[in-house]
């Protein structure tokens, strides 16, 4: 299992290793931020998940020494693993 995760993990970070951040003082509030999504290829089949990191900081603070940063990750796991997460979170 551990294996498993481990050749996820870092299939995912092969994968987001271009994607930029975006400073959301920098968004208009109509803008959508899109945290996760897939590119097709020319065929239309899914090609790549892409995950973006996002970094949040007040828009009145110029620079901001206050942000959060979002670091998105996917996990592919069976049941199990996330019936043991809930039972974590329970406590």
């Amino acid at each position: 299992m551990k294996l498993f995760v481990l050749f996820y993990s870092l299939l995912t970070a092969l994968i987001v290793n271009s994607q930029e951040q975006t400073n959301a003082s920098s968004q208009s509030e109509s803008d959508e931020t899109q945290f996760l999504r897939i590119q097709y290829d020319e065929n239309n089949a899914p090609e790549y998940l892409q995950l973006a990191n996002v970094r949040y900081a007040p828009a009145n603070r110029h620079p901001s020494d206050v942000y959060v940063d979002l670091i998105s990750a996917v996990h592919v796991g069976d049941k199990s693993y996330y019936e043991s997460l809930n039972s974590l979170f329970k406590n």
